[in-house]
């Protein structure tokens, strides 16, 4: 005589594959990998390696010392990295243009060119440009210039939109409001040094390394 289950051992079997899942779920979702910062770190990476390599090339950046005549006074530099907007001079036209504007713009531009993204599609505003990079992350760079123990130094903000201005809530990792940021913003200084100019931000880098979902709010 064949038996089956009875409706009590069928109940009892789906409460323990139940309690199982309920169980194992924050698990697998703590395992899954955490998107924004990934895009996150993606972003602040870029800016880091590509700051070092405009200061590291003098067809960008180059320094300049006062002079008198032909002869330079003590070498000290009319200018400390980034703060160096001369226009430099190159066989390439694009990166001519790119450096053409000797203000607090040329970093905004430089960064766009250095990203591949067309100077065509950079919109320039006084010290701010704005670009949209191929992953369709929007990029905007306020930078400003100032002179500090006789040289021209620069500071720039960078807000970047992971998600793109068209798509989801757009707002900032500082807004209480905000349950899922996609907008975050960096600080840059005169030498290329970027950090983070937001809190969720600086939780990401405290702990870079680890990409797993639980770090996201």
């Amino acid at each position: 005589m064949k038996k089956g289950f009875t409706i009590a051992e069928l109940l009892i079997t789906l409460g323990i594959v139940g309690l199982l899942a309920a169980m194992t779920a924050p698990a697998v979702m703590n395992m899954m990998p955490n998107e924004t910062k990934i895009k996150y770190m993606k972003a602040y990476n870029a800016i880091a390696v590509t700051n070092d390599e405009i200061l590291n090339n003098s067809d960008l950046y180059y320094q300049t010392v006062y002079t008198e005549g032909s002869v330079s006074l003590l070498g000290e530099p009319t200018c400390m990295g980034l703060g160096c907007v001369q226009k430099t001079k190159s066989n390439d036209p694009d990166l001519n243009e790119a450096t053409a504007s000797e203000n607090s713009s040329k970093y905004g531009k430089i960064l766009a060119y250095q990203f591949g993204v067309p100077l065509d599609d950079v919109t320039t505003t006084g010290n701010k440009c704005i670009f949209i990079l191929k992953d369709g992350s929007q990029w905007e760079i306020t930078a400003n210039l100032k002179t500090e123990d006789n040289a021209k130094i620069l500071n720039a903000n960078i807000v970047v939109d992971l998600d793109g201005k068209d798509k989801g809530k757009n707002c900032y990792s500082s807004s209480s409001s905000c349950k899922k940021p996609d907008k975050f913003k960096f600080k840059v200084d005169t030498y290329g040094a970027v950090s983070a100019d937001d809190p969720l931000g600086e939780e990401f880098l405290k702990d870079a390394s680890n990409v797993s979902s639980d770090d996201e709010e």
